[in-house]
């Protein structure tokens, strides 16, 4: 069983993103983006770089190909934007899938917040001005 935590970006700020003056502000503009395809049930594990929570019903998948997925989720997630939380998924296979479930914790003393199901993942564009680390 493949086991893979992802850390939450730290509250960097992009230099194209400036006018975003906080996570919440960059949160809500990346929202704004737009889809570029159409939905795929799964991802392939080994191309996932990072993975952002910009609301508690969407994910981003960062690829390392620099392609962003996103993934709105079948139910909220509130645990999912709390600030120095990491992900971790768990799969027997090499690929994320929609019905797979993203866990969510405290890296430092290892709290299981709990895990949220995920939807399917959309090929998307950010926002001009915000890219991974903008998260």
């Amino acid at each position: 069983m493949l086991k893979v935590i992802v850390p939450v970006a730290l509250l960097t700020l992009a230099a194209g993103a400036a006018f975003a003056d906080s996570r919440a502000d960059r949160q809500a503009l990346a929202l704004q983006g737009k889809a570029l395809g159409k939905p795929q049930s799964c991802l392939t594990t080994r191309q996932i770089e990072d993975i952002n929570a910009v609301s508690d019903r969407v994910v981003l998948f960062h690829l390392k190909n620099g392609r962003t997925y996103r993934n709105d989720l079948p139910a909220a997630c509130p645990q999912a934007t709390r600030s120095g939380t990491a992900f971790s998924y768990r799969t027997t296979v090499s690929r994320l899938c929609a019905v797979d479930v993203l866990q969510i914790a405290e890296p430092a003393s290892g709290f299981a917040y709990g895990g949220c199901p995920l939807g399917e993942f959309t090929p998307y564009e950010l926002p001009a001005g915000l890219n991974k680390r903008s998260f």
